[in-house]
């Protein structure tokens, strides 16, 4: 993969590029000082949905990939974040020219075998 796979940088680092894009698409929802609460929870809207969506199209069954979303959002260092975020970055690399992973059978397997977004593995 070419991407860091480093789950909260790289997630938070895909948050920021989304608010950027958003602001410059939209500069009337966007003030010179930042960003309003709302907008940011209508961005995390967007991105929970985008990350679900290619966690979906990876292979993840729909309710594992809600699960991997939510630990995306709450606990970024569980073994499920970290393993999403290998698929989130592979598909974020993608939409700037990169090709996706070849590989991205391996960590949908260790997530659906693993049950690693389970709520009593989120923790481990």
């Amino acid at each position: 993969m070419s991407v860091c796979a480093l789950s909260g940088l790289t997630h938070a680092q895909a948050e920021e590029d989304f608010v950027k894009d958003f602001c410059s698409r939209h500069p009337e929802n966007c003030s010179h000082t930042g960003v309003s609460h709302e907008q940011l929870v209508q961005v995390q809207a967007q991105m929970s949905a985008r990350y679900e969506l290619w966690l979906r199209q990876a292979g993840l069954t729909p309710e594992t990939a809600r699960k991997a979303v939510w630990a995306l959002n709450h606990k970024p260092h569980s073994s499920c974040a970290f393993k999403a975020s290998t698929i989130v970055s592979d598909f974020e690399a993608a939409r700037f020219g990169n090709n996706l992973d070849d590989d991205l059978e391996t960590p949908v397997i260790q997530i659906e075998v693993n049950h690693l977004c389970d709520k009593r593995n989120l923790d481990q």
